[in-house]
């Protein structure tokens, strides 16, 4: 939705649409990184003013929430660095029909930017929820206990309390890891 709602092109008109695309996709980048660090400050700051229960649960809940609610965006934005079109025989990037794909600038930035981008963030990131959903699964199968029970919970919970399995109550990705 913040796509559609600021135009950064009216902001910067003398930039060319190349030139803003690849500065958002930089600020794009950036953002995972900044955004939990700084919901990190923010619960230190929270803990020195007052006692906080199961802080370090609190804070880990925070940023895999944040970087879930992200992560949409950030599939978004990588994809449209490798968004091209073939325009009378050229391939060109879509959101500035100046600019040649994969020659000059923006081989430079898909490769270097792009690629980190898809590999860490688009994949990496998922593969990390799953694997951590499938360490409090196993924790939960080796103490017998249910999962809702273990510390780590609240941080991946979010990833498979929606999910329900047949012929039971528990959590259906947590089933479905076990397999």
């Amino acid at each position: 939705m913040g796509q559609h709602l600021v135009n950064l092109k009216c902001m910067y008109p003398t930039q060319s649409e190349a030139d803003v695309f690849y500065s958002t996709r930089i600020t794009w980048a950036v953002l995972p990184l900044f955004i939990p660090f700084c919901a990190t400050l923010i619960w230190l700051a929270l803990s020195r003013v007052k006692h906080i229960v199961r802080f370090h649960s609190k804070m880990k809940a925070t940023v895999v929430a944040l970087l879930f609610l992200m992560w949409p965006g950030l599939c978004s934005e990588t994809f449209a660095m490798f968004s091209c079109r073939d325009v009378c025989e050229e391939t060109l990037l879509r959101v500035d029909l100046d600019e040649t794909c994969w020659e000059g600038r923006h081989a430079g930035f898909a490769y270097f930017l792009g690629v980190p981008m898809l590999i860490f963030y688009v994949v990496g990131l998922p593969t990390c929820a799953l694997i951590g959903v499938w360490r409090v699964q196993k924790r939960a199968a080796n103490r017998g206990a249910k999962i809702e029970t273990l510390e780590g919970h609240l941080t991946f919970g979010l990833f498979y309390s929606a999910c329900k399995c047949f012929g039971c109550d528990c959590g259906g990705l947590p089933v479905l890891l076990s397999m």
